[in-house]
């Protein structure tokens, strides 16, 4: 008897690889689902980011999230009571802290406002916490009177 392997045996082994990786080779390169865990860690960096810069800097630093990304401003003049008009600047990058979501990806809307002492208050300087802030599917916490970011 001859050994090696048939022309039908040959055929219905590439047909079967063929079909394996027709199945699975989306899974290994659906670039959605890596963009959108990288959005997340990159606003929850931008939001710890935003605490520790008004804790440095002794002034108000306010964080937006929404359909259109996340953004961080500060108060004109340092106070309580100026619009928080001024872009904070990227620490590693050309331009403002802020940035869109890929598309496909979903942000709750939130407005958060970190206090020199660190705290996450509301817009009548209350502390509150955060709870619930999601992208696409996953969420993250901001405690208010600590400004903590949690991430469960």
């Amino acid at each position: 008897m001859p050994a090696g392997f048939t022309l039908v045996e040959l055929i219905v082994i590439i047909v079967i690889l063929g079909t394996i990786s027709a199945l699975a080779a989306p899974r290994f390169f659906d670039l959605r689902v890596f963009q959108q865990r990288g959005f997340f860690d990159e606003t929850v960096s931008a939001v710890r980011y935003a605490q520790k810069l008004a804790v440095g800097s002794g002034c108000d630093v306010q964080v937006t999230l929404g359909s259109a990304g996340y953004s961080l401003r500060q108060r004109n003049n340092c106070d309580t009571i100026s619009a928080f008009a001024l872009a904070v600047p990227h620490p590693s990058k050309s331009g403002a802290f802020a940035a869109a979501p890929p598309a496909g990806v979903s942000l709750a809307a939130a407005t958060i406002v970190f206090t020199p002492l660190g705290q996450a208050v509301n817009t009548a300087r209350t502390p509150t916490d955060f709870n619930g802030l999601s992208i696409g599917g996953k969420t993250f916490h901001v405690i208010g009177e600590t400004g903590y970011v949690d991430v469960p």
